[in-house]
């Protein structure tokens, strides 16, 4: 099956810029522009809105768009299936993961995984939960490594558990206690991060919704440390990340235990595929302390 023009419109759409997915999947213009038309004069009906911002799917590109995404996925499973019957350990891997994952974990998991099987190539992706998802939904990467629960349709594989601890400013007030209450942080502004927060906040106040201040919300980790270490406000993060600071900030624990369960989510469809198998089993060696339970 020849899926060139299938993997045209599907990166078409997720650039939503012909020229940028040209540029991606390293055609001219024009040459992406003809796939997709041709895809639409086979099909009978329109896959895309063009204007001058660019392309978006129509209401039938959307549904063809799903259908393009698994076929994809699953030319590259059978690609790889072939070879490793053939006893060929090639190909690629491609693995998301927060900021602390990719800079505690991942060093000493790419240094083995490429002694053990250096043909295989991996790639690695920053993002936080809501945008590994969509990374795995759309195919673009293979393992993503977040916090429990795992949404429908995936495997959930437990690591660790990730404490969550208080980042502050040298000589806040709070910088006095050796731990930290949930209550002791009302009355100071929380920088937050954006919608990913929302899950530890509810961890450490339930449903109580105890007012937090917060002037600012902030995308990235490490950005949050630079305004924690400048005095504008307090963050809460997780302990992983907080061993590899740099930033000149003092680091807490809270009085209660507040943690979360990071593991590797997988689409069902890739969890038995050797390469993937493979990787699974390095990290359980060197990461996993949470026994698995039989379903």
């Amino acid at each position: 099956m020849n899926t060139v023009k299938y993997l045209a419109f599907v990166e078409a759409v997720r650039c939503g810029n012909l020229t940028a997915a040209a540029e991606s999947l390293n055609y001219t213009q024009p040459g992406i522009s003809h796939m997709i038309n041709n895809l639409e004069k086979e099909y009978g009906f329109p896959l895309l809105y063009r204007n001058r911002n660019g392309v978006t799917p129509t209401e039938n590109g959307k549904l063809i768009y799903d259908l393009f995404v698994q076929i994809l996925a699953l030319e590259e499973e059978l690609q790889n299936t072939i070879q490793q019957i053939n006893g060929v350990m090639n190909g690629k891997i491609r693995i998301g993961g927060f900021l602390s994952i990719l800079t505690q974990w991942m060093p000493t998991v790419v240094e083995k995984f490429a002694e053990q099987y250096p043909q295989v190539e991996v790639e690695l992706f920053e993002g936080e939960m809501d945008e590994q998802i969509a990374m795995l939904k759309d195919n673009r990467i293979d393992v993503g490594i977040f916090a429990a629960p795992a949404p429908a349709g995936f495997l959930f594989i437990p690591m660790q558990k990730d404490e969550l601890v208080v980042m502050l400013p040298k000589g806040h007030p709070l910088c006095q206690k050796p731990s930290i209450s949930a209550a002791d942080l009302v009355r100071y502004p929380l920088l937050m991060q954006h919608e990913s927060a929302a899950g530890d906040l509810h961890l450490i106040y339930g449903s109580s919704h105890l007012p937090v201040g917060s002037k600012y919300t902030i995308k990235s980790d490490s950005a949050i440390a630079a305004l924690v270490e400048k005095g504008l406000g307090v963050g809460i993060i997780s302990s992983l990340l907080a061993s590899s600071l740099s930033a000149d900030v003092e680091i807490r624990p809270f009085q209660k235990s507040y943690s979360r369960t990071l593991g590797l989510v997988i689409p069902q469809n890739k969890g038995s595929l050797p390469v993937i198998h493979c990787f699974v089993k390095l990290m359980k060696e060197l990461y996993q302390q949470i026994p698995e339970q039989n379903p």
